[in-house]
């Protein structure tokens, strides 16, 4: 499994991250060249000076690496996987990379400025796996090399371009692996965010009832008793069994 990093290592995610790798290739005993071979042989697409900075915690090693570091020193890849998000978001809070920016979960996204920053974040929560594996996982006909995510078409989206609502499923399946039945979320998402940008009314915002107005009773300033009620309801003045009458200042009953 390999050692987790201790109390001084804690404080930069990217040396605990770096360290724990290293304890990894210990335990197992092999050298570098020995964890290069070990990697071919597996179909794991990593060199060996590739692996050897992932352990150095100079920079910050794609998921890809460090899965296959992990995979080649059999350690645990769930923890692998929690000490390289840690290292990430520590790398973006630090300026190291783009800054961490919470992202909208599709059920509030509106714009279409929110749904590139939602597909981004969802690349970043899966590894930042490049445009040509996405491309390569979404193939249709391998053979002619024919994907439902095409690298030039997903690198202009997360450029800033408005995705098409297929490709946006698609790489939400792909990218994020979002269930089927989750992926309606995504197309409303993807409804709103196009409403919004050919100016239309959008259909969160539509589909909401308006609440009637209820009209107002002006207070009129009386002598006696305020009113805050209006009458006729349960919480108004009720007639009175004098009618008109009204006391006097000296306690007697007067005509109204």
């Amino acid at each position: 499994m390999g050692r987790v990093p201790g109390a001084l290592a804690r404080h930069n995610s990217m040396e605990a991250l770096a360290q724990w790798l290293e304890s990894l290739r210990r335990r197992s005993g092999m050298s570098w060249d020995q964890m290069a071979r070990t990697a071919v042989d597996r179909g794991l697409p990593v060199t060996r000076s590739t692996l050897y900075r992932a352990s150095r915690g100079e920079t910050l090693p794609k998921w890809q690496t460090v899965q296959a570091f992990t995979r080649v020193c059999r350690g645990d890849e769930h923890l692998a996987k929690r000490l390289w998000t840690s290292a990430d978001r520590h790398k973006a809070a630090s300026g190291g990379g783009t800054p961490h920016i919470m992202v909208m979960a599709p059920q509030f996204i509106t714009e279409p400025w929110q749904l590139v920053h939602a597909m981004k974040g969802m690349c970043r929560e899966n590894g930042n796996p490049t445009l040509r594996e996405l491309e390569r996982r979404a193939y249709i006909d391998v053979e002619n090399k024919v994907s439902l995510l095409p690298k030039s078409t997903v690198g202009a989206v997360l450029q800033g371009r408005m995705p098409g609502k297929d490709l946006l499923l698609d790489f939400a399946r792909y990218c994020g692996n979002v269930p089927d039945d989750r992926l309606k979320d995504w197309e409303d998402a993807w409804e709103r965010a196009h409403a919004f940008r050919k100016g239309e009314e959008c259909p969160m915002v539509r589909d909401i009832p308006t609440v009637p107005t209820v009209p107002t009773v002006p207070t009129v300033p009386t002598r006696g008793a305020p009113r805050p009620f209006a009458s006729g309801t349960p919480f108004g003045p009720q007639p009175s069994r004098w009618g008109n009458r009204q006391w006097g200042t000296r306690g007697r009953l007067r005509a109204g």
